[in-house]
């Protein structure tokens, strides 16, 4: 009687009369999740109707640096503020990504939401000039967003995004805790 098997809030007035509040349980769903661009991450949601999704992801993989400078004078604090030279190419050595956001459940399996991301790219670029070739690092911040699914099946999650400015697509899959 004291909604020991359903999550409920039992109200005792002085009269004797009983008022049952029935509460909706709070779902957490705790993931790790994949990209086609060598990127993994993990991600969190808590919530019911509405949910907050928060994200990670980050390459999965160490550059080695003397791939990119082999044959060329490095300049490890030249910048993109003072180049002189024409650039023949970018490499991305390193990229992480924080996403925050909200989705809503259209029905009790099936959700979907909308994140803001902001994150941060390791670069070094390539370039020539009347001596031979330069290269040099550059860190770039931005700020980026993404659209996903969210799909529960008993007690698995499986998630679906896309980030359409990085041109990134995750897939995660999580348990319910």
């Amino acid at each position: 009687d004291f909604g020991w098997r359903q999550r409920s809030v039992i109200h005792v007035y002085e009269g004797g009369k009983r008022d049952t509040i029935r509460r909706k349980p709070l779902y957490v769903n705790l993931g790790i999740q994949f990209s086609g661009k060598n990127m993994l991450g993990g991600y969190i949601t808590i919530g019911s109707k509405g949910y907050f999704i928060m994200d990670y992801i980050s390459t999965n993989q160490v550059y080695d640096i003397t791939k990119y400078t082999l044959g060329t004078t490095y300049f490890p604090y030249g910048s993109m503020s003072n180049v002189d030279f024409s650039i023949i190419s970018s490499n991305i050595l390193k990229r992480n990504i924080f996403y925050l956001g909200g989705g809503k459940m259209i029905n009790n399996k099936t959700g979907y939401h909308v994140m803001v991301g902001f994150g941060n790219d390791d670069k070094i670029y390539r370039g020539k000039d009347d001596i031979g070739y330069i290269t040099f690092p550059n860190k770039e911040t931005f700020t980026t967003v993404k659209f996903g699914l969210l799909h529960n099946y008993k007690n698995l999650g499986l998630k679906l995004d896309y980030d359409p400015i990085k041109e990134i697509f995750t897939w995660g899959l999580g348990i319910h805790l």
